[in-house]
């Protein structure tokens, strides 16, 4: 029984946080104009525009970055 609730909290906890993690350049966008001083969200929106092979728009988010 102890196990079984330890694995819904988990599961539930896991779920919470795929909901925060942004998937979308727009999405992107939001966070990094609350948040326009953090390198980390910076360089996760140019490596989320990698993985969509959008090269040009990456280059164009490290230039905005600095």
């Amino acid at each position: 029984m102890v196990l079984y609730r330890e694995l819904e909290i988990s599961a539930i906890e896991e779920r919470a946080l795929q909901q925060d993690i942004p998937r979308t350049p727009d999405e992107f966008e939001k966070l990094v104009r609350s948040s326009p001083n953090s390198s980390f969200l910076w360089i996760k929106y140019m490596a989320c525009l990698l993985d969509l092979a959008d090269v040009e728009k990456a280059r164009v988010i490290a230039e905005r970055s600095v």
